[in-house]
């Protein structure tokens, strides 16, 4: 099973898991990690993931920024067998990870997903927002006035 330890600075990954919990339901292979805003210890909250991790499971660490802080105490981690450090997500990522986390994941399917979410992250344009809209039967009496 993939397990999953989402740490961030400030409240951002409580904020993404709520997210996800609302979307696709309960997830309890995430743990979250607020760095900065109270007196928890990430080494010892990482100590306490990896007690919860069996030989089998992959651990998934994934940080928001890569380079910072929270992403460099995390780089000691990742030398433990079927652990992987991910840094800068969104939310597509970790709905596509969520979706089964009963599949373990591989360095090859970990890239694809990686790949994939990038996809999500787009600059919108007027005129493609225009263009979609002209598609949609509903809206092109909208477009045209």
């Amino acid at each position: 099973m993939n397990q999953i330890f989402l740490a961030t600075h400030g409240h951002m990954a409580s904020g993404v898991k709520s997210s996800l919990d609302l979307l696709i339901g309960t997830t309890q292979h995430i743990t979250t990690f607020d760095a900065y805003v109270d007196n928890r210890n990430l080494e010892e909250e990482l100590n306490q993931f990896f007690l919860t991790c069996t030989e089998e499971d992959v651990a998934l660490l994934i940080t928001d920024l890569y380079g910072g802080s929270v992403h460099n105490q995390l780089t000691a981690y990742i030398t433990r067998h079927n652990t992987f450090l991910i840094s800068g997500f969104n939310l597509a990522f970790l709905l596509e990870l969520c979706v089964n986390p009963q599949i373990n994941i591989t360095l090859e399917k970990l890239l694809a997903l990686i790949e994939e979410s990038k996809m999500m992250f787009r600059y919108v344009s007027t005129t493609d927002f225009q263009t979609e809209i002209a598609d949609e039967d509903i809206f092109n009496e909208e477009v045209t006035s």
